[in-house]
């Protein structure tokens, strides 16, 4: 005991583990088992707290206070110890060791109540050391040791503890990803400056947790080491990280003390100049005595405008270092670097750039000669002349919007990209960074087509539909897949998002939404639409469920707790309370042991996704119980919804009638009373304790199910094999129903393919032929150039200033037009746009002056119980237009609305009283953009009623 306190003491090193306080004899009794059992454990015990040393972080650090990191085995070779490993993983493996050593001696005394006990564990372990104190020498090539053929004095050792998925690294690597899990969970990358790094490092670590195997990674597979390395990486990526809250404070604080950098510089700048002028102005100083009278006024026009042009330079640059915002960069680091280039651009910088308040360094005796502070003047000069500028950039604008293809109405530049860089442009030169109308010709050529836009946008699409569905096979391969700077953002989506990722219950789920927004992304029309739908897809599978690793280790603990709450005894859920419930159900037997097992399954089930449901991989055990508590009452419905054996069987014989009666040859006009058959066994297999092979001509409905799906794929087939090969507008109602139609095959059917889980559904369903595919797609793009070429013919045929004459041009126009999808008005000209909505304003004024100067003749008629009021209307026709019908009993006064027509007639029956004498007045009116155009009131046409 001295020598290893004495050791431990030398060594500075924190043992974590409590040395025994008794060393005992080895037993004299052969027979005992429990005193064999004991020396044993001694023994184990004493050589454990002699040999094994550990750091002050609980990894084992020595087994020989000789030579740290090793261990001699049983051959006396030196052996490199797995620094890696724990005390807590240690610790379990010196239990198996034990429980399987007293496994044996308890079977040789079985076998022979005569025999030496002590023979047993000792030619396990070893015996003495030299000083005489029973342990064990034997015990860390045990413990570390991986191969179960190697004997010691002919007795095999137990288990290859050491070995891959040997109880050592089991349990070092299941506590390794408990850790690396529970520390993973405590970071929101959200509130971190590196979101996107934290993001990706985030994933990588999750996926070495999921992927860790119980092994030392070293050498084969990804294990202890490699998890470890993980979870380094990952807290070094933290550490490196910057939370917003603090980061905001801190760079607000940075951008302070850079503007007032700026604002000290002009303060400096306008001192020094106000002197330099005055010194001109009064031309008496040394050095400015002579000044000529233009120049002293010049000097004078410039102090008068110091000021105000040194706070208006002063407040372009400090409000550009206002508008930098941190939650637009990656990194405090890249934001500071925008602060400083403004502030460099105010102020000078370092090397051999200068900015605008450049301290004047020329000599007094230099006088007014020299030229004074170039850059603030030149800076001035631009800020005079930014507004014409601005206008210039905004006529060039107009122009590239303005240009379109004549054949297809496509705009050769799309409006939205071409005013994002109006608008780039616009704050260059508000910066004074564009100086000149060479400045702006040069901002714009850098805008691309809308035909460069299209083919960079379709590459962005195909790239995020990966994203979405997790096609690459890692976060390293989706960048160096995506290199592009314009990528940059859609490569930090990456994430796990392969269908395969989760659990077979939501694969389905997980795909529809994958093909949702596949589509969606498809009609997008910009990268940032394609960014935001991509997250948004992400947003939806991660609301689906947990990923299987994730539902897995929840999975686990809700068995554990049911266990606990003993709900269930078995791993799959079954026994317990639940099992005891449905027993109670079954007194008199009616239930078969396959109905009642089911039913405590589904009952299980209902717990266990209960529990799922929360998405939370950081629930404590108590919440576990709780949610379970919660729901057991619907978990005992599931058993009390059984049916016993005798209604099972009956209803398994109503499936098999209704398969029965269906007509033996299958057509798609009568599929519903096959599809109805269908949900009728699909019904029956949800039953506790149904099998599809409960159906006995179940193949029989396997065989029209799987017709009817072949006949559904080759109508559709069929129906796209019909679309001419030359798609016009006329072609548009048969290319969209094709599309519908395949869509609805696939949404039908495509659980039924022959890799469906559940054996009884399988009925061969089968995409359409690529090929057919290949020309709805083709039929989709040649439909929507013909609708854009179609409405681009029909807007430039119309004059400039159209009549009444072009009503039905300007409508037909408008009708193309408004039959364009939102993507394809994106690509539309916007010069033909102008256009039509020119004509329609056009044309309103005229129908509106129209319709104005109509003149209207009334007359009214009446018989018993009835007053027929028609008029005559003069002036040019004006298509909508209606009119209102007013009726008084007084000429002049008290006038109600009766009626609002488009016929030229009136009858009023209604509310007439005989003798009576009514008046009636009408007006024609048409409505522009919600307001309603009057002609004026006709005459009063009266009559007295019958």
């Amino acid at each position: 005991m001295k020598k290893l306190l004495t050791v431990l003491l030398a060594m500075a090193i924190v043992c974590t583990y409590s040395i025994p306080a008794v060393f005992a004899a080895a037993p004299t009794a052969t027979s005992d088992v429990a005193t064999a059992e004991a020396a044993m454990s001694t023994a184990i015990d004493t050589a454990y707290a002699y040999n094994f040393v550990y750091t002050s972080s609980g990894t084992i650090y020595s087994v020989d206070h000789g030579t740290t990191q090793s261990y001699t085995n049983d051959a006396d070779a030196d052996v490199a110890l797995d620094s890696n490993l724990t005390k807590a993983a240690i610790d379990a493996t010196i239990a198996q060791i034990k429980a399987d050593i007293n496994t044996q001696i308890a079977a040789a005394y079985s076998a022979n109540a005569s025999a030496d006990l002590t023979a047993v564990w000792t030619g396990i372990l070893g015996t003495t050391d030299s000083t005489g104190a029973t342990y064990a020498p034997n015990l860390a090539s045990i413990v570390f040791g991986a191969d179960a053929t190697n004997t010691t004095n002919g007795n095999r050792w137990f288990g290859s503890y050491g070995a891959a998925d040997g109880i050592l690294y089991t349990t070092a690597v299941t506590n390794e990803k408990a850790t690396a899990t529970a520390y993973l969970n405590t970071i929101d990358p959200s509130l971190y400056v590196e979101a996107s790094t934290l993001k990706t490092a985030k994933t990588a670590l999750s996926n070495a947790i999921t992927n860790a195997t119980n092994d030392s990674g070293a050498t084969t597979a990804t294990g202890l080491a490699d998890l470890i390395a993980a979870l380094g990486t990952f807290k070094t990526a933290v550490g490196n990280s910057t939370l917003l809250t603090s980061a905001a404070t801190a760079f607000d604080s940075y951008k302070t003390a850079a503007k007032k950098a700026v604002t000290d510089a002009g303060s400096a700048l306008m001192a020094a100049e106000t002197d330099r002028l005055q010194k001109v102005i009064a031309g008496t100083a040394a050095g400015f005595t002579g000044a000529t009278a233009a120049q002293k006024v010049d000097a004078q026009a410039k102090l008068s405008s110091l000021a105000t042009n040194v706070t208006a330079l002063d407040k372009i640059y400090t409000d550009q270092i206002d508008a930098i915002a941190l939650s637009d960069y990656d990194s405090v680091a890249e934001a500071k670097a925008d602060v400083d280039t403004i502030q460099h651009k105010a102020i000078t910088a370092a090397g051999t750039s200068t900015g605008v308040f450049d301290t004047d360094t020329a000599s007094a005796a230099d006088g007014i000669l020299v030229s004074k502070y170039t850059n603030f003047y030149a800076a001035v000069t631009n800020l005079s002349n930014k507004d014409a500028l601005i206008k210039y950039a905004q006529g060039y604008a107009t122009g590239l919007e303005d240009q379109y293809s004549t054949d297809t109405g496509l705009a050769t530049y799309n409006k939205a990209t071409v005013e994002k860089y109006l608008a780039k442009v616009v704050t260059k030169i508000n910066n004074l960074d564009v100086k000149d109308i060479a400045g702006v010709i040069a901002e714009f050529a850098a805008c691309p087509t809308a035909a460069g836009e299209k083919a960079t946008l379709t590459a962005f699409k195909a790239d995020a539909k990966l994203v979405i569905t997790n096609t690459y096979a890692s976060s390293s391969a989706a960048a160096a897949a995506m290199t592009s700077a314009d990528k940059a953002d859609l490569a930090k989506l990456y994430g796990t998002y392969l269908k395969t990722a989760w659990d077979t219950d939501y694969q389905d789920a997980i795909a529809d939404i994958q093909d949702a927004y596949s589509t969606k992304i498809d009609a997008a029309t910009s990268e940032a639409d394609v960014i935001a739908l991509a997250k948004e897809a992400q947003a939806k599978m991660d609301a689906v469920a947990l990923r299987s690793a994730d539902a897995n280790n929840v999975k686990d603990a809700v068995l554990r707790n049911a266990k606990s709450l003993n709900y269930a005894t078995l791993a799959t859920g079954i026994g317990g309370t639940l099992k005891a419930y449905a027993d109670s159900k079954n007194t008199s037997g009616q239930y078969s042991a396959a109905i009642v097992n089911d039913a405590v399954q589904q009952a299980y089930n209902v717990l266990r996704d209960a529990v799922l449901a929360q998405k939370n991989t950081n629930m404590t055990d108590t919440q576990i119980q709780q949610i379970m508590k919660d729901n057991y009452a619907a978990a005992l419905a599931k058993i009390d919804a059984m049916k016993t054996s005798a209604d099972l069987a009956t209803a398994a014989n109503a499936v098999i009638a209704a398969i029965k009666a269906l007509p033996t040859t299958a057509t798609l006009d009568t599929k519903a009373q096959y599809l109805a058959v269908e949900k009728q066994y699909e019904d029956y297999l949800a039953l506790a304790g149904a099998k599809y092979t409960d159906i006995t001509n179940q193949p029989l409905l396997d065989g029209y199910m799987t017709k009817i799906i072949s006949l559904e794929k080759s109508a559709v087939e069929s129906q796209i094999a019909a679309l001419p090969s030359t798609i016009t507008v006329d072609n548009q109602a048969a290319v969209e129903a094709a599309r519908t139609a395949y869509t609805a095959y696939k949404k039908a059917y495509s659980g039924y393919a022959d890799t469906t889980a559940d054996a009884g559904l399988k009925y061969s369903y089968t995409d359409i032929n690529s090929a057919y595919q290949t020309k709805l797609g083709n039929a989709e793009t040649a439909l929507s150039t013909a609708k854009t070429t179609n409405a681009a013919k029909l807007i430039a045929a119309l004059p400039t200033l159209p009549t009444l004459a072009d009503a039905d041009a300007v409508k037909a126009a408008q009708a193309a037009y408004d039959n364009l999808s939102d993507s394809e008005k994106a690509a539309f000209s916007s010069a033909l746009v102008a256009k039509l909505a020119a004509a329609q304003k056009a044309l309103s004024a005229e129908m509106i002056a129209a319709t104005q100067s109509l003149k209207l003749t009334a007359k009214s008629a009446a018989v018993k119980g009835k007053m027929t009021i028609t008029w005559k209307v003069n002036g040019t026709a004006v298509t909508g237009v209606k009119y209102q019908v007013m009726r008084s009993l007084h000429k002049n006064y008290g006038y109600k609305l009766m009626k609002t027509t488009s016929l030229k007639k009136y009858v009023n029956t209604k509310n007439l009283k005989a003798g009576k004498v009514y008046y009636y007045k009408v007006r024609a009116f048409i409505t522009v953009d919600g307001v309603k155009y009057y002609s004026d009131w006709s005459n009063k046409a009266f009559r007295t009623a019958k």
